[in-house]
């Protein structure tokens, strides 16, 4: 006869460290989440306004492939390698994000994107002991994802109210912020 499965006796216990790998683990996250909510509304808004189509497939088909080139690279280079060198590349790309062809810069954007966003999974349940490692990563990710998709909102007020031309300043510069705010937390 098949036996019931046991129920799980989970008991966590949160302790005064974890909290600062839960902070670690948000400053990792967040500058690929803000870059990632940036540039798939705001700039694809302004963009798609000036007539540039096909931004959306080339994000898509770059984000792709370079996943999976990501994927391989990082089980030679570990994870806090691979996601310095998206957050550097996404903080080069948004230095240069109206100065380049929209195309381009989607295309970068992909390849920006799975650089930092492939090895956020290995990397944030690898900051916690097992008895929290999931629901710890987990509400991590989601808190750096929300405050990622606070700075769209932020963005997007700031053109509505100043106008496009503060958001030419305003955006890259808050992105870059965010690209370097998450390399601190990770090389610290």
């Amino acid at each position: 006869m098949p036996r019931a499965p046991k129920p799980i006796n989970w008991r966590p216990t949160f302790r005064i460290e974890d909290a600062w790998k839960i902070i670690r683990a948000i400053g990792v996250k967040f500058g690929e989440s803000s870059s990632f909510y940036v540039y798939t509304s705001v700039l694809l808004i302004y963009f798609n306004e000036y007539g540039i189509s096909n931004l959306v497939i080339a994000a898509t088909i770059s984000l792709l492939i370079f996943t999976l080139i990501t994927s391989a690279v990082m089980t030679r280079a570990g994870p806090v390698k691979v996601l310095v060198l998206g957050y550097v590349i996404f903080a080069l790309i948004n230095a240069l994000m109206f100065r380049v062809q929209p195309l381009l810069l989607f295309i970068l954007f992909g390849i920006a994107d799975a650089l930092a966003y492939t090895p956020q999974s290995l990397y944030l349940v690898s900051l916690f002991r097992s008895d929290i490692r999931h629901v710890s990563s987990g509400v991590s990710y989601h808190i750096a994802s929300s405050l990622g998709g606070l700075i769209n909102y932020l963005m997007s007020i700031l053109i509505s109210v100043y106008g496009l031309n503060a958001g030419f300043i305003t955006i890259p510069a808050s992105l870059i912020t965010s690209c370097v705010i998450s390399i601190i937390i990770l090389l610290i």
